[in-house]
């Protein structure tokens, strides 16, 4: 199976961590990739809101999308913008 375009949903009240753990997960995919398959493309992650909006977590967090960046078109490190709300 050839990795792909990976969604992540964010809404206001998402748990925070249901975004950050797949996000992470295909992260360490991507680094395997990398390093047992370089010419294997990785997973590409794209995160999506309700009108592309900020959004805030169940805890309190705000979290806005972007999609990962890629080099040579390989998936790089993707981190979510996250500011913690008072």
């Amino acid at each position: 199976m050839r990795p792909g375009t990976v969604p992540v949903m964010l809404y206001d009240g998402v748990e925070a961590l249901d975004v950050t753990r797949p996000v992470g997960v295909l992260a360490g995919a991507n680094a395997y990739l990398a390093a047992t398959a370089p010419r294997q493309p990785g997973y590409r992650i794209a995160t999506a809101s309700p009108g592309r909006s900020a959004v805030e977590s169940l805890s309190g967090v705000t979290l806005t999308g972007g999609s990962a960046p890629t080099v040579g078109g390989r998936p790089r490190k993707w981190t979510p913008t996250a500011v913690t709300s008072p």
